[in-house]
């Protein structure tokens, strides 16, 4: 019998499409929430990741555990600890 591998959750990640369009309506600007640097001060190919409960997003490096492909900040992984 064969065992079905179910694909790799990916991160979701804030791509430079995303950053012009909200440059242009300058109605929105998202925010690191670990540093709190604003998205419009980002380098060039920065990528930012969105944390999979609360849709806040964070640059890829800031979080300690960059290279999990399922991203949780900090405040949400405790909430969960707490209910557990």
């Amino acid at each position: 019998m064969k065992k079905r591998i179910k694909n790799p959750a990916k991160r979701k990640v804030l791509q430079e499409s995303d950053k012009s369009s909200s440059e242009e309506s300058n109605e929105l600007e998202w925010y690191c929430i670990i540093c709190c640097d604003a998205y419009s001060n980002s380098a060039p190919g920065e990528n930012w990741i969105e944390c999979r409960d609360c849709k806040n997003w964070t640059h890829s490096p800031c979080p300690e555990d960059e290279d999990s492909l399922s991203f949780v900040c900090s405040n949400c992984y405790s909430d969960q600890s707490c209910v557990e």
